[in-house]
């Protein structure tokens, strides 16, 4: 949607108004400061800038709702001032006029209004399926770092083993190893022996 001439993205402090309606905003401002607030949103993984731009999405749903009802109640009012049937043709074309500018006003703030809602939805959506991304982000983190103290409790036996292996434990187990294959080779030699003898 195009801007007014001078207008831009209103700020937020021209917009939300303490629970009234600020007249002086445009349904084109309010159109283009929803736009520009669900790109913010879009651009953004952080659940608190998403929540505090839906927050501002809904202010413009609020405001863009109050212009529609206004635009309503003025073509009512227009249409309810149709001149008499004896009046002159140039007041029934001025009201003919007026009518069909009220009805364009109206139309045009209704497909804003459409508009801003579907805005409305993006944000959200955007906003669950970032609150999904991030638990499995989180998920994801849990599980390497579980993996990780896993690997490194293993490391840690590990270097315990080569540490005792060094130390006198290690020796020790070295000489048990080293007893037993000496009875081992004894063994197999007096079986040798004793074969031999009775040959």
């Amino acid at each position: 949607m195009s801007l007014n001439s001078n207008a831009g993205p209103i700020p937020p402090s021209q917009l939300i108004s303490s629970g009234s309606f600020d007249p002086s905003v445009t349904s084109d401002q309010i159109d283009a400061y929803a736009q520009s607030l669900l790109q913010h949103a879009l651009a953004s993984v952080q659940t608190d800038v998403i929540l505090s731009d839906l927050e501002q999405v809904v202010v413009c749903v609020e405001q863009i709702d109050q212009l529609v009802s206004e635009a309503e109640s003025r073509l009512q009012k227009v249409e309810s001032t149709q001149p008499g049937f004896l009046s002159l043709p140039s007041t029934k074309d001025k009201w003919q006029a007026q009518v069909v500018q009220a009805r364009e006003q109206l139309h045009r703030v209704n497909d804003q209004r459409t508009h801003i809602h579907e805005v409305r939805e993006e944000v959200i959506n955007h906003l669950q399926n970032g609150a999904v991304q991030g638990a499995l982000i989180n998920l994801q983190a849990q599980t390497k770092a579980v993996d990780f103290a896993q690997g490194e409790i293993a490391r840690q036996a590990h270097l315990k083993f080569l540490d005792e292996k060094r130390s006198g434990k290690g020796r020790e187990r070295d000489d048990e190893d080293e007893d037993d294959q000496s009875q081992q080779q004894e063994r197999s030699g007096a079986r040798r022996m004793g074969l031999n003898i009775r040959r």
